[in-house]
């Protein structure tokens, strides 16, 4: 690669790679390669254990051992000059940013709020530097405005090329893959299994409730995708399953080396075909990118009422609970009611399958093309300016 031959890029990207199964790593796919469609040069700095720059699909990538602004900036150095100003879209929890300067760096934060109110730390970081603030939901940029952080509404985006309402067939297929019965209730949960005791994603309430309906529904299954062992730093979800006395063949899961690797979209779209509700009643989000896919495809969700989760139901339940102090953040998250997740699942078994249109009309709100047209355009262009080439 002759470095003295490429210009400077547009942007500079600092997320996870785009290849990476992650919300993180399908968005920053999506995202990049629509910006570039639209003639913008950029070069990706992510977490990759390796030397650089590399050359993937078009674009430079520049390994980086963590997500901080110590990285930034060493790979910023490196893409614009060293000292030289230069513009980046950081994608990240705030929590892995650090407090390391990324000095004269023009930067935009794209990052979650999921904690009620907003926690300190995050204020005090995304204040430092005089950083752009993206918000990925209504409800995170009302967070913010209440401690006095300015943002811009940009929320995740999903290809409805993709993900979409199956046919016949497709569910069926999708059912088949997971060997589960045709004529089953199927209830999913698509969720990472890696902060326990924090427990952001609610899994031993969710299971519990499916518990309660399993008892009384003898056809309902639950399909997991999800890492099930202790390895991400989660529970052991084959010993709750045990301690629930659910029987064999009521739980069913993604192949360990499948989730682990990464399922593609199109393997995604039909895990969620398979489902007749999605089970998301999380403790805190700051998007939950899962809720718009499976909606997407027609699949009604159960989502807790906290943060930005009521916010993305067109087709579903929201549950009730009580919030709970999260002393790492010095803020609230939420446990739901075990016993209001059972009675949503009861009502999403009595509506049997079939897509549900409201379900499917929510998702088009967040079509990730329209929301490039309306919203990334908009903003990048208002930063950036146009671009050289097209």
């Amino acid at each position: 690669m002759d470095d003295d031959a490429i210009l400077p890029p547009d942007l500079l990207w600092h997320s996870v790679a785009p290849w990476n199964k992650s919300a993180y790593g399908i968005q920053t796919e999506m995202v990049v390669a629509s910006l570039a469609s639209a003639g913008y040069r950029i070069d990706l700095s992510v977490l990759l254990a390796t030397s650089g720059p590399l050359d993937v699909g078009g674009h430079r990538v520049w390994p980086a051992d963590d997500l901080s602004g110590r990285a930034l900036r060493r790979n910023a150095d490196a893409v614009f000059g060293a000292g030289q100003a230069g513009r980046a879209v950081v994608f990240t929890d705030v929590e892995r940013l650090g407090t390391d300067p990324w000095g004269s760096i023009d930067v935009a934060l794209w990052v979650p709020v999921g904690f009620d109110p907003v926690p300190p730390s995050y204020v005090e970081r995304l204040a430092a530097g005089g950083a752009r603030v993206l918000a990925m939901s209504r409800w995170g940029q009302e967070a913010l405005a209440a401690c006095d952080v300015p943002s811009t509404y940009i929320p995740h985006g999903v290809d409805r090329t993709v993900f979409r309402p199956p046919t016949a067939e497709e569910r069926a297929r999708g059912r088949e893959s997971y060997g589960v019965p045709s004529d089953a209730f199927v209830a999913g949960m698509v969720a990472v299994n890696n902060e326990w005791p924090a427990n952001r994603k609610n899994i031993p309430e969710a299971i519990m409730a499916f518990a309660e309906l399993r008892r009384e529904r003898t056809d309902a299954v639950l399909l997991l995708h999800m890492d099930t062992s202790t390895d991400m730093g989660g529970i052991d979800v084959g010993h709750l399953i045990e301690g629930l006395g659910l029987p064999r063949g009521s739980v069913v899961a993604t192949h360990p080396n499948h989730y682990r690797l990464g399922r593609s979209t199109e393997e995604m779209a039909r895990t969620y075909w398979a489902l007749d509700v999605l089970l998301a009643p999380s403790a805190a989000e700051g998007f939950g990118l899962p809720v718009i896919e499976a909606q997407a495809c027609g699949v009604p969700v159960i989502v807790s009422d906290f943060s930005v989760q009521p916010e993305l139901v067109g087709a579903g339940w929201v549950v009730g609970g009580q919030r709970r102090w999260a002393p790492w953040e010095r803020s609230w998250c939420f446990t739901p009611d075990v016993r209001e997740i059972r009675d949503a699942l009861v009502e999403a078994h009595a509506h049997g399958p079939g897509s549900r249109p409201a379900a499917v009309e929510m998702a088009a709100r967040y079509d990730h093309d329209a929301i490039v047209r309306d919203r990334w355009l908009p903003f990048i262009e208002s930063w950036i300016g146009q671009p050289v080439q097209k």
